[in-house]
């Protein structure tokens, strides 16, 4: 696809790893040699706990909105006062750290992993920090379409942003095709959660992300696939991005 300016495949990601943590991250925040992140995407990041794993959740270093996608597993939070939140396998939360924010999160289980997925987006230093907003949506909610979870303003039943982005989650079946166009000054980065795709000649795999440019955005599924989509103002130049397919 000619729209296409940005892939960056799994084993190309940025890897971490505690005692009983995994983290991949999409972009890498110390790159020198090109812009971090996509336009208003800071951050795409996997990890996985393993049972009874902990660590520390704390504001970005530059303010952001940042969704947390529970895929699997149960994720608990605890602050300072020992409040705790959960979020269940399917579990969107919306959350604007404030820069003091500091707690930790824990996988309670004592057999099973917790796998979850992280996008921060960059908003203005004038957005306050607010609660934290979490809905959950069920598989059957996801299935053979692209299901918007996150908008600017919010509506029903998606989460709130205060900055231009939409955020979608989608579960497609082998052979089932999804389409979205992207408006002139818009851009998209999808990431493959599970399964694997093809986006015209391009074949992505389990871990692999696609910086697109506007225009038709046509995914076809060649086996069961899990796919997030994140669209943005159209802030990065292609030649700031070189491909890496």
């Amino acid at each position: 696809m000619d729209n296409v300016f940005l892939v960056r495949r799994a084993n190309s990601r940025l890897y971490e790893r505690t005692q009983n943590r995994e983290r991949w991250l999409t972009f890498d925040p110390e790159a020198p040699d090109r812009v971090a992140g996509f336009g208003g995407l800071q951050s795409l990041d996997e990890v996985r706990w393993g049972p009874q794993a902990s660590t520390r959740f704390s504001a970005p270093r530059l303010p952001a909105e940042v969704i947390t996608y529970v895929r699997a597993g149960r994720l608990v939070r605890r602050d300072v006062d020992e409040r705790s939140s959960i979020l269940d396998a399917g579990s969107f939360e919306r959350v604007r750290p404030g820069p003091d924010l500091v707690c930790r999160e824990l996988n309670p289980s004592n057999t099973h992993f917790v796998h979850v997925f992280r996008i921060s987006l960059g908003c203005s230093l004038d957005v306050a920090a607010d609660e934290s907003e979490c809905l959950r949506f069920s598989e059957g909610e996801r299935k053979q379409r692209m299901l918007l979870v996150a908008s600017q303003g919010g509506g029903p039943g998606t989460l709130s942003l205060a900055q231009d982005a939409s955020v979608f989650s989608m579960l497609l079946y082998p052979g089932q095709r999804t389409a979205r166009t992207l408006q002139p000054g818009r851009c998209a980065w999808l990431h493959v959660v599970h399964g694997s795709v093809s986006l015209g000649e391009l074949i992505l795999d389990r871990g692999d992300g696609v910086g697109i440019g506007h225009g038709v955005m046509s995914v076809a599924a060649r086996e069961h696939s899990e796919l997030l989509l994140v669209e943005v103002p159209h802030l990065v130049e292609p030649g700031l991005c070189p491909n890496e397919a």
